[in-house]
């Protein structure tokens, strides 16, 4: 079933890639090419362009989210019970909501005409002109968007891990004299990382592949402002029709991935190895 769903496509795509495939030559006996795409595509200033772009988004919203999640997560831990019961569900809703939807909305808040946060922007001074419109600003709006949407996850693993940290380390702390801060940094930091950067390694790749926040919020624009990769291969292959581009480009994305998620299993096996070593 994985090679039906996911095999087969992957390594037609990989196929393609190295043909004249478009939609003009079609796609069931396209020519051989051999690496005539890949040079291209890597010649192409456009895509090196949508690779620093989305090398900047997805550190900008991977520490972003990393930062507000774990800041939620030190609150909710700190709070009754109770109060935590009740706070955990509500913060959890932008995780659980459709991302079309989501965005969408995100967009209208952006409106020039109707948009609250567009309007308070503009009162308070900080921009005169439509956020989404302009090329230096519309990437921070998705940005924030997307922050909102995600951040939950970040805060559901470290509020986990800080609830799995045992009493008795608190009050050792407390005893030493610790204030909050020392208490954040010898007892917490060290339950937070070691879920922190699995976690993020994971979340580095989901944001990488990010496509719908950025196409429903400005389509890639203005211009080519906020075109990452993944609008890149969208615009070669299915406006530009260029199927053996649009391949290469999404071969060397599929490389990446690949890349970024052997770290993960590697870094993830060392902190199991890592556990079980402390165990015993």
């Amino acid at each position: 079933m994985m090679l039906m769903i996911l095999g087969i496509p992957v390594g037609y795509n990989v196929y393609i890639g190295f043909t004249d495939a478009s939609a003009f030559t079609g796609l069931m006996n396209p020519t051989w090419v051999g690496l005539d795409n890949y040079r291209w595509v890597y010649s192409d200033p456009f895509f090196w362009d949508s690779v620093r772009r989305t090398m900047s988004w997805t550190v900008s919203n991977l520490v972003l989210q990393v930062a507000f999640g774990m800041f939620l997560a030190l609150i909710l831990h700190e709070l009754p019970m109770a109060w935590s019961r009740i706070l955990q569900p509500l913060w959890l809703i932008p995780w659980v909501l459709p991302a079309v939807s989501v965005f969408y909305v995100w967009r209208l808040y952006f409106n020039p005409l109707i948009g609250p946060i567009q309007r308070l922007a503009e009162r308070i001074g900080i921009v005169d002109s439509s956020i989404l419109d302009d090329p230096d600003l519309a990437m921070w709006g998705i940005v924030a968007a997307s922050v909102w949407k995600g951040f939950p996850f970040y805060m559901v693993v470290f509020y986990s891990a800080l609830q799995a940290v045992p009493q008795e380390l608190y009050d050792a702390a407390r005893v030493d004299g610790a204030n909050r801060v020392r208490v954040f940094w010898t007892v917490e930091r060290p339950a937070i990382i070691m879920v922190a950067i699995p976690a993020s390694i994971l979340g580095f790749v989901w944001i990488f592949n990010a496509f719908t926040p950025i196409f429903a919020m400005t389509e890639g624009g203005p211009g080519s402002a906020t075109t990452t990769v993944g609008l890149y291969i969208y615009f070669e292959a299915l406006r530009g029709f260029r199927y053996n581009t649009a391949a290469a480009a999404a071969t060397g994305l599929i490389m990446i991935v690949v890349a970024f998620f052997v770290i993960y299993q590697l870094t993830s096996w060392w902190f199991e190895r890592s556990s079980r070593r402390e165990a015993t």
